[in-house]
This record gives C-alpha cells, sequence and structure tokens, in this order.
C-alpha cells in the first residue's frame, strides 16, 4: 500500500537518479523553477539543467525537465541556440523584465510548440 501513496517531485527525482544521472521529468505548468533548479544543484556532482515549455495549439501544456547529459543532448539537437537563463533565475527577486525572450522552435505537424532554456548549473 506505501507504494501508492503519493510522493513529492524531490523523492521522485532521487528515486530516479539512483538508477540513472539522466532524468527527464515532465512537470505541470505552474511548476516553482526555482525549486527544479535545486534539485540539479542537490545532485553531487551538480547536473546540468534544461528546460522546455510545451505548447500545444498555442496553450501551455506544461513544463519538461532535462537533467544531466540529457540536457546536453537536447539542446545538440535543438535546431537554434538555447537560452541560458541561470543569472535571471536563480535570484528569487528576479522580475519578468530580467527574463529573456524564449526561442519558439517551428511546429511539428501536430502544432507542438516547445521553448527551450538552459541553465548551465556545472562548469
Amino acid at each position: 500500500m506505501d507504494l501508492l501513496k503519493p510522493k513529492d517531485g524531490y523523492s521522485i527525482f532521487q528515486a530516479a537518479q539512483r538508477i540513472t544521472p539522466n532524468v527527464i521529468m515532465f512537470l505541470p505548468q505552474n511548476v516553482n523553477l526555482n525549486q527544479v533548479e535545486e534539485l540539479s544543484w542537490l545532485s553531487s556532482p551538480p547536473l546540468m539543467l534544461e528546460i522546455e515549455e510545451n505548447y500545444l495549439e498555442g496553450y501551455f501544456k506544461g513544463i519538461t525537465v532535462y537533467f544531466g547529459t540529457s540536457a546536453h543532448r537536447i539542446s545538440q539537437l535543438s535546431p537554434h541556440d538555447s537560452l541560458d537563463i541561470h543569472d535571471s533565475m536563480s535570484n528569487d527577486k528576479a522580475t519578468p523584465e530580467s527574463k529573456p525572450e524564449p526561442v519558439e522552435v517551428e511546429a511539428p505537424p501536430q502544432r507542438l510548440v516547445t521553448t527551450i532554456w538552459t541553465y548551465l548549473t556545472s562548469s
């Protein structure tokens, strides 16, 4: 019965990291990005982090987060340069004006538009 109880995102992330450092999470649109960034910093060593905003038919549906080398791979596959917004998002007092404009990828046939942000959390 314990397996059926809801778990928080940190517990799920830790369980996934026991299997692989390359974790991909699909999260709701209202997730706190600062908490998501903290997940990468809690890893030893800190993981690279990449966030995609997912839109379907013009509506914001959720966020896909790539940790580890999967974050590096997704930015290599992107048809555009990713944006480094680590400085603007690591500050809790970041204003919407300090957030760079996201870059939109051309929509495939199902009209899914993805915006990619890259957090550089490791040297």
